[in-house]
């Protein structure tokens, strides 16, 4: 068997109802079989999740595998990768379902030029979870107010994003001292155009999110959002590059007008006190890991 054009890997971690979704919403891309491949990297889940895996090898070109250990989502990519065969890697979380033409869109853009790493759009799809919604918002506030500044994207988050395997290997992959989901795509990305290389935002690879969230997990992802972000600055001082700026009061304004451009005014406003607390939260969870480096 020839080898494929797309390797998609996905880490995947204790949620076997979401990886099902996923992998069925793959079934039905509009690409043949025989142009991409599916790698499951199972991130220690508590029960092996390849009883999942096991339902859809009839319909995909599945690879699974298991570490032995939780290394986190960063190390679980990195691992996924090196059993990659095809020309371009995608990566997808297990909470996302691509469109029929996901990796059809992404096809057409490596056709102009296969020298980058595109970024597609993610949907949320849980609209009247307004923590799910918040955090979704927070990312398209990100992609629009960074590219505006810079005239380009700055980083994509690493659940809709392709790019060529021999350009993955050159910079490196995920940095695996990020335990977490939280600042190692943008670390990724950030090398990955000190290098030279450039991002390209492609919205019509579309992904549907169902990232479910309460109060609590909501606050926990963006407390370690804080943690990653300054783990991200001291590896670039470590490097001796230049740390990002701290945002100006209007960024943070900015934000929570947002909400309101894209939401009627109640859901808006529900949103902008989450983005609030979001901020809060990644401060906390800034300075404990701040606290953490100088105790140790």
């Amino acid at each position: 068997m020839s080898a494929p054009e797309f390797s998609i890997v996905m880490p995947t971690f204790n949620r076997p109802a979401q990886l099902r979704s996923c992998l069925d919403a793959m079934t039905c891309l509009d690409l043949g079989r025989h142009l991409f491949e599916v790698i499951v990297v199972d991130d220690h889940s508590r029960e092996s999740q390849q009883s999942v895996t096991a339902e859809f090898e009839d319909r995909l070109h599945l690879i699974f595998f298991r570490q032995t250990v939780n290394r986190g989502p960063a190390a679980a990519r990195n691992c996924g990768a090196g059993l990659a065969s095809g020309r371009y890697l995608c990566f997808i979380d297990d909470d996302c379902m691509p469109h029929p033409d996901w990796l059809t869109a992404f096809r057409h853009q490596f056709h102009n030029n296969d020298n980058v790493m595109l970024g597609g759009h993610t949907v949320n799809v849980l609209t009247e979870n307004a923590f799910s919604s918040a955090s979704q918002l927070l990312v398209d506030y990100l992609y629009e107010k960074l590219t505006s500044e810079s005239g380009a994207p700055a980083f994509f988050t690493s659940n809709n994003i392709a790019l060529p395997l021999q350009l993955f290997r050159k910079v490196g992959g995920f940095d695996a001292e990020f335990p977490r989901a939280a600042a190692e795509d943008r670390e990724f990305c950030h090398r990955f155009t000190e290098l030279g290389y450039v991002l390209v935002h492609t919205p019509a690879a579309l992904v549907d999110h169902a990232h479910k969230m309460n109060f609590r997990n909501y606050l926990r992802q963006h407390f370690f959002y804080g943690a990653g972000a300054l783990q991200f600055r001291h590896l670039m001082q470590k490097n001796n590059q230049r740390s990002p700026p701290i945002e100006s009061l209007g960024f943070y304004t900015g934000m929570l007008v947002y909400p309101y451009s894209k939401l009627a005014v109640f859901k808006a406003t529900k949103c902008a006190v989450l983005l609030l607390l979001s901020q809060v939260a990644n401060a906390a969870g800034f300075f404990w890991q701040a606290s953490r480096r100088s105790r140790s």
